[in-house]
């Protein structure tokens, strides 16, 4: 069987991870949706629609790459939205309720 691997691309894969960026600097999808109080599917929802900006860093003890959300991106997204969960905590309402309120809101 013959396999051709393109030799930049085997250097790159196998070269001990040299990142610039700090992986502690970053946050994983299943990191920003525990500070958001919201599961991953919904932050893949946020990256899809351009919510969320994801880049993309080394893992150091794998050497894999990884998608990785900067703190600023995470902190700005966080100043602007809030989650459900945030809303009933803040308010002490039931969220049924929150929904109500909000989407009272919205239509007037």
């Amino acid at each position: 069987m013959l396999l051709l691997l393109a030799v930049d691309e085997v250097e790159t894969a196998l070269a001990p991870a040299t990142s610039t960026e700090a992986e502690d600097d970053h946050l994983t999808v299943t990191d920003l949706g525990t500070l958001l109080q919201a599961s991953p599917n919904s932050i893949y929802k946020f990256i899809a629609r351009g919510l969320i900006e994801i880049g993309t860093i080394r893992n150091a003890v794998t050497n894999i790459p990884q998608r990785a959300i900067a703190p600023e991106v995470a902190g700005a997204f966080q100043k602007r939205y809030v989650s459900l969960a945030e809303c009933c905590r803040r308010s002490r309402l039931h969220s049924s309720a929150v929904k109500r309120i909000c989407r009272a809101a919205r239509w007037h």
